[in-house]
This record gives structure tokens, C-alpha cells and sequence, in this order.
């Protein structure tokens, strides 16, 4: 089954003519995974979307964002795990993501926050990953590197 994510995200009403307005839609993630589910927004200084939200197909936390009418699409926490449900996202006062989620292998909440972008090897000029450290939780666990 083929999923697609399209984001009902207000980039702005346009109008044409007395009180007409236009809602914009737009596909975030056109993969052919069940995508989009548990989803949270933010926006950043400049109005630039940043989504967060789970990838049923691959029981990944994915985490995308708009920059120059392009949308980048990551994964956050790719473990071996069935993590990324009921994701909230923030943005903070430079612009990194921290996305709270919950892990269903585990049965605990987890908390991701944006510690460096890195190279692709191979994805061309430009092309960058989010990693995402897991902090630990109050009881010790957790604190592996999601990348």
C-alpha cells in the first residue's frame, strides 16, 4: 500500500477577489511508505515548516523540514525499534529541532534533540543528515546515538 504524507500546513491564505481565500496543501513525504501518522509542527524564525512523525511502513520517527521551497526529508531514530508515535515537536531559539516520542519496543518516552547535521557519503553536494542524540531517560537508560 502506498502512503502519502501531505501536510494541511497554513503557508498563507491567498486571495483572489472580495474575501476568497485559498487554503495550500502540500506533499511532504510522497514515499511509498504508510507515512504520516502522530504528526507535530513547527515553524521556525523565517516560517519555514518542520514536521516530525511516524512511519508505519518502517516503524521510524521521521523528521522533515522546509528550507528554499524544498522539503528534506530525515530519519530520526531508525533503530531496530517500533519508535515514533505521538511525536511533539519544538524548535529552539536556533533552529534545532527536540522531538519528544514514545518507543513501543521499549515502552518509554523518548526525547530527541539535534546535535550536528553530517555528510551523506554519496548524496551529493549539499546533502546533509540529521543526527539526533537520545538523552537518557531519569532512570539510566537510553543515551544511544540515533543517527
Amino acid at each position: 500500500m502506498r502512503g502519502i504524507f501531505t501536510a494541511f500546513i497554513l503557508i498563507g491564505w491567498l486571495a483572489s477577489g472580495a474575501n476568497a481565500q485559498t487554503l495550500v496543501l502540500e506533499t511532504v513525504d510522497a514515499s511509498a511508505n504508510v507515512v504520516g501518522e502522530y504528526t507535530s509542527l513547527a515553524l521556525d524564525a523565517s516560517g519555514n515548516p518542520h514536521v516530525s512523525y511516524f512511519d508505519n511502513t518502517t516503524d521510524d520517527l521521521k523528521y522533515a523540514r522546509k528550507s528554499g521551497g524544498v522539503w528534506t526529508i530525515e530519519t530520526a531514530d531508525g533503530s531496530a525499534n517500533n519508535a515514533g508515535f505521538s511525536t511533539s515537536l519544538t524548535l529552539d531559539a536556533s533552529g534545532n529541532p527536540h522531538v519528544s516520542y514514545y518507543d513501543a519496543t521499549t515502552g518509554n518516552l523518548k526525547y530527541a534533540v539535534r546535535t550536528s547535521t553530517t555528510s551523506v557519503p554519496g548524496a551529493g553536494a549539499g546533502t546533509e543528515r540529521l543526527a539526533l542524540a537520545v538523552a537518557p531517560n531519569p532512570a539510566g537508560a537510553g543515551g544511544a546515538l540515533v543517527s
